[in-house]
């Protein structure tokens, strides 16, 4: 997972160096996550401020399993010229020359084995229970959890400190959307389609006052790839201004800036017999059917009766629940349409071989909550309860052209599940 340097310098890397008036200072924005195996990877960089001399200066970082180098502020790039030296200590820039009152930036990229974050989590039958323990000398500041395209408000954990932590849907704070905007460039035959670029909507930090850079990166951050493709497994985010790497040795400077810490989450499994509740966020859920586009985590708008499955189980590594109870959270918009809920039992082959009527809503329009006692009956052999959504019309439409052009499209705005039971 690479922090995006375009973006961090974008955002202001140069901000905190050149606002801070005349003291010598250094200056840093980053990320520190987990690599697993106990290995922690910081990616920062730096802004040194030289103050009201001419300075020569070295640039190091705390081992060898680490890069450095410097950075052009005209290019916002990365630039790996110069010299570079490795010493007993790590790598380093050695010597470099910094006029009164002027900025230079550089990069260090280091593999640690200490662990930022150590987390104990599991659930009861409230919801996620366990300990968060902060291993860095700041607080990591305004956290949140992201899981499944939600975050939940964790807010401050001390510094040095495990702290309690307990989740139920009232920390949900919403939904992470990514949106691809539509184009209105046609495109030629013969050229590529015209690129349009991912957009990100939600809440990533757990602040009651907005901060715009920080929630800029935080964004960003979270449309990468490796945050974005593993949001099932919960991850920690969160910001803190502990100063992880001491870039410049045997000099008393004073530091400003902060990180982005991102840090895996994994669950802890009950023990069996324990009565757990999950959250709709923490719950692995998978839709099949035409109206699902699974590419963008969306359901599709349409004009047509359509069903889709929903199929609800328990997160990694617990196996399955019994004695449960399932509720649904549905919010679709359905005027002139009959929403029918069903309960489905799939055969061996994984075919649906019956269905249970379960509720009908007519006109359905806004949020729909329904409780689904004796859940059981429901669960197929890999876990999970099984569910058939069908959107069905009122009353028969004409086969005129005309009458048909006008009828009404529907769509679901979203669907989540929580489960509740025992564990298995």
């Amino acid at each position: 997972m690479l922090i995006p340097l375009g973006i961090v310098i974008a955002l202001g890397l140069y901000v905190y160096g050149e606002i801070l008036g005349d003291p010598e200072r250094l200056s840093h924005i980053g990320m520190i996550s987990d690599l697993g195996g106990g290995q922690t990877r910081i990616q920062q960089v730096f802004a040194y401020c030289s103050g009201p001399r001419d300075e020569q200066v070295t640039f190091t970082t705390n081992g060898q399993n680490a890069t450095i180098a410097n950075i052009s502020r005209s290019t916002s790039a990365v630039l790996r010229t110069g010299e570079i030296r490795t010493t007993g200590e790590g790598m380093e820039l050695p010597e470099q020359k910094v006029a009164k009152n002027d900025t230079r930036g550089f990069y260090v990229d280091q593999v640690g084995t200490f662990l930022g974050v150590v987390p104990s989590v599991t659930f009861d039958e409230k919801g996620l229970v366990g300990t968060l323990e902060n291993r860095l000398n700041e607080p990591i500041e305004n956290a949140v959890i992201l899981v499944n395209h939600r975050t939940y408000r964790v807010g401050t954990l001390p510094a040095e400190t495990k702290r309690p932590i307990r989740i139920d849907e009232d920390d949900l704070l919403g939904e992470v959307q990514f949106i691809l905007p539509e184009t209105t460039r046609k495109k030629t035959p013969g050229t590529p389609s015209p690129k349009r670029s991912i957009s990100i909507s939600g809440e990533f930090t757990s602040s009651t006052i907005p901060d715009r850079l920080r929630n800029e990166l935080l964004r960003q951050l979270v449309n990468e790839p490796g945050i974005r493709g593993a949001t099932r497994t919960p991850v920690l985010i969160g910001h803190t201004s502990a100063n992880v790497i001491d870039p410049v040795k045997r000099r008393k400077l004073e530091y400003q800036g902060w990180s982005v810490v991102v840090w895996t989450i994994p669950l802890t499994t009950p023990a069996s017999g324990t009565k757990v509740f999950i959250p709709s966020g923490f719950v692995d859920v998978n839709f099949k059917g035409s109206i699902w586009d699974f590419r963008h985590n969306q359901f599709v708008e349409t004009i047509r009766p359509n069903k889709i499955m929903v199929f609800a189980r328990p997160p990694e590594p617990i196996d399955r629940i019994e004695d449960a109870t399932v509720t649904l959270y549905i919010e679709i918009r359905a005027s002139d349409y009959r929403l029918v809920v069903r309960g489905a039992k799939l055969d061996s082959k994984g075919k649906v071989a019956s269905e249970t009527d379960i509720r009908s809503f007519e006109n359905p329009t806004g949020k729909l909550k329904l409780t689904v006692s004796d859940a059981d009956r429901f669960l197929d052999d890999n876990g999970r309860f099984v569910f058939v959504l069908y959107v069905q019309r009122l009353h028969e439409q004409e086969r005129n052209a005309k009458i048909s052009a006008g009828k009404v499209t529907w769509k679901f705005t979203s669907v989540k599940v929580d489960l509740k039971g025992t564990v298995r």
